[in-house]
């Protein structure tokens, strides 16, 4: 049986999540044993970027146009989507001006150059799209952030249910739990 493919992706924010799974070195090499990764930016110059996947991580929150446009093509091409960070699952930082005048704050941060930049107030993942499973958190502790992918992909590998952890990784449920 074919393993299970894997995307890894980052909207904007500061891509932290995506680099702990880099750091992740020991549960990385067990986790390509288990899942095919197939486009993975930070990682990789060699990405298929068309594929079918069955499970895609996303990091960051939505932004922009571009952001939206990229996670619903990211959603298009998933079985599973995974909301990976506390900016994926709930916005972040950035969703706390959501309530602000939008072209006053772009106005404040950029002057006059602010009209050359798509910026939408920020979104969570789910805000935009259908999102399978939260995991919560800013920059994850390595080790559990090697739990949290291994056993996804083990699950997947035999094409069981996904389940949400059982225990918060930074003491916040994600939306919905």
């Amino acid at each position: 049986m074919a393993k299970p493919t894997l995307g890894v992706f980052g909207l904007t924010g500061c891509a932290g999540d995506q680099l702990v799974i880099l750091n992740c070195e020991d549960q990385l090499l067990q986790l390509t044993e288990l899942v095919d990764i197939k486009d993975f930016l930070m990682a990789s110059s060699g990405n298929d970027t068309a594929c079918q996947l069955d499970v895609a991580l996303v990091d960051g929150a939505v932004l922009s146009k571009r952001d939206e446009e990229t996670l619903k093509a990211i959603r298009e091409r998933s079985r599973l989507l995974v909301a990976l960070g506390t900016c994926a699952v709930w916005g972040g930082v950035a969703a706390m001006d959501r309530d602000r005048d939008r072209a006053k704050l772009v106005a404040d941060v950029y002057g006059d150059m602010g009209k050359q930049y798509d910026t939408l107030p920020a979104r969570a993942l789910h805000e935009v799209v259908k999102v399978d499973l939260n995991i919560t958190g800013e920059q994850l502790p390595a080790h559990r952030t090697g739990q949290n992918l291994l056993r996804p992909a083990e699950l997947g590998r035999m094409r069981r249910a996904v389940p949400q952890p059982e225990y918060p990784l930074r003491g916040v449920p994600g939306p919905g739990g």
